[in-house]
């Protein structure tokens, strides 16, 4: 809803608004209605208005699909579905469910008015979302909080020289002298790490 409002903002609701995505079915174009779709005021009055002046249509061709005959009649009122993309082209409405959208290589709106693109991060809507899974989704859009500002954590960490990483490791054993071989070198690791040979007798058995 925050993102619905978001786009809705800049927009007046006195003129003829229909919102959602925009697909063509047999010449005509609709919002479909399982993405959702959204009228404003000025869309809904107009539609009130002619209803008062006409009978209900008795076509039952495509039986059940409110979307396509409400697309049909906003046509009929000069009132066209409109692009919903945001500014980098992708799509905010989605007739699927989250699933059915992330899988790389789906392609469910062959036909779409506009080119479908998943995902903006301003999406509004999407489909068949089941009851139980609207807690998950709940606890991840207005629960979960993610670190974004303070020093902890949110700048890379700062490079480390090279030099001073061996070089602070013979310190913390007490050696000074950083000019010594690699010899002496190996024999202050070997209290820490084990070499090849002696890591795999400790996996021989003893007999």
């Amino acid at each position: 809803m925050e993102n619905l409002r978001y786009m809705l903002a800049g927009k007046d609701h006195r003129e003829m608004h229909y919102l959602g995505h925009p697909v063509t079915y047999w010449n005509v174009q609709y919002n479909m209605g399982k993405a959702g779709y959204v009228l404003s005021q000025g869309s809904l009055q107009k539609v009130q208005d002619k209803v008062k002046d006409i009978n209900c249509s008795k076509e039952t061709s495509f039986l059940n699909q409110e979307d396509l005959y409400l697309g049909k009649y906003m046509a009929s009122l000069n009132i066209k579905p409109e692009d919903t993309r945001d500014s980098k082209g992708l799509s905010r409405f989605y007739a699927y469910n989250w699933y059915q959208e992330l899988l790389p290589g789906m392609n469910y709106y062959k036909t779409s008015v506009h080119s479908h693109k998943c995902c903006s991060e301003k999406a509004i809507s999407f489909q068949s979302i089941e009851a139980d899974k609207m807690y998950t989704y709940y606890y991840l859009l207005y629960k979960l909080q993610l670190f974004k500002s303070g020093s902890l954590g949110s700048k890379p960490p700062t490079p480390i020289d090279k030099n001073s990483v061996w070089k602070s490791f013979l310190k913390e054993r007490g050696i000074e002298n950083d000019q010594i071989s690699s010899d002496e070198y190996y024999r202050a690791w070997e209290d820490l790490i084990h070499d090849p040979d002696s890591f795999g007798q400790q996996f021989k058995p003893d007999h």
